[in-house]
This record gives structure tokens, C-alpha cells and sequence, in this order.
């Protein structure tokens, strides 16, 4: 597994490093928002949004031009999101831009995947950033984000759901 947060990945970099390539089998892309400002100025300070869904574009086109040569059936993108009051309202949109950027090739398997923001000791303001518990004053705005269509409706091939599995479950019960 590769896991980055893809701002250096650029196409001369992932290409100087071609002799690891067959021994990828999942590409673990960091986003943690679905817009150019969130990502920016609140989840990834100091990235590059423009450079990051470039880079991600370049290695998805490298996979699905070389699907058998390079990384073969098992190869997988996953494009990761960190659920957090900055950030709650992006969801459908990450969702959308997953599946309309990433996820059209059938035989590769590309996803979004969701994650709540777990407290590691490190966070003073960790309360505050976690939408999902019932006693946040924004947690029925996070449940009906929840209830979007694109939220809804989307299936387990194009979105991993991670620890708030119930949770959209129970907002689209």
C-alpha cells in the first residue's frame, strides 16, 4: 500500500519510480475535503488542491492505460476523507467527484472513503471537530448532509464508509 498526500507525486516522480510499480496494489490519495478552499485553508494548510487532483488524474491514467502490464486486477486508488465540522458539508461532493473522476473504469476499483475524526490525545479542540457525536450543536445539519442523494444512493463499489457506516445508515433509514 502507498499512502500519500499526493502534492509530490507528480508524473516525474511516479515515473522515476516505475520499478516499485508492480508491487503497488492500492494507491491511498489524502483529500479530507471535497473543495479547493477547505483543503487549503483548513484540513491540508500548505497544500496544493490544483496539483493534487492533477497528480491523482496522472496516476489514475497511468493505471487504467496499463491495467494488465503495470498492477494488474488487484491494483485499487482509494481517496481518503477525514469527517470533521470543517469539512461535513463536502461530503456528496466527494463522493461525485470520486465516482465522475476516478471511478470509470469498471475493472478498477476506485473509492472514497470515509473516516470520523478520532481523538489520539492531540487535538484541544477535538470536541468542537467532531460533527458526528449527538450533543454537537451542528449534528443534525451532519445527519441531513447525510441524507443526500449522492450519499444515499451510493454503493459499496464506489464509497467505503469506515466507522460512520451507521450513521448514514441510520440518516437514510
Amino acid at each position: 500500500n502507498f499512502q500519500t498526500n499526493g502534492v509530490m507525486l507528480t508524473p516525474k516522480l511516479w515515473n522515476s519510480i516505475s520499478k516499485v510499480h508492480n508491487n503497488i496494489r492500492q494507491m491511498i490519495f489524502s483529500f479530507d475535503a471535497g473543495r479547493k478552499d477547505t483543503y487549503e485553508t483548513k484540513t491540508r494548510l500548505g497544500g496544493h488542491w490544483d496539483q493534487l487532483v492533477s497528480n491523482v488524474d496522472y496516476v489514475y491514467s497511468q493505471a487504467i492505460n496499463f491495467p494488465q502490464k503495470r498492477w494488474g486486477k488487484n491494483f485499487a486508488m482509494t481517496h481518503n476523507f477525514v469527517v470533521q465540522t470543517c469539512n461535513y458539508r463536502e461530503i456528496p461532493e466527494f463522493v461525485q467527484m470520486v465516482n465522475d473522476r476516478w471511478a470509470t473504469e469498471p475493472e478498477k476499483i476506485c473509492k472514497a472513503t470515509f473516516t470520523l475524526i478520532v481523538d489520539w490525545g492531540h487535538m484541544p479542540d477535538f470536541e468542537e471537530r467532531a460533527i458526528w457525536k449527538p450533543h454537537h450543536p451542528e449534528y443534525e445539519n451532519f445527519l441531513e448532509v447525510l441524507r443526500d442523494p449522492r450519499v444515499a444512493n451510493a454503493t459499496h463499489k464506489s464509497v467505503h464508509w469506515g466507522n460512520m457506516k451507521t450513521l448514514v445508515e441510520q440518516a437514510n433509514a
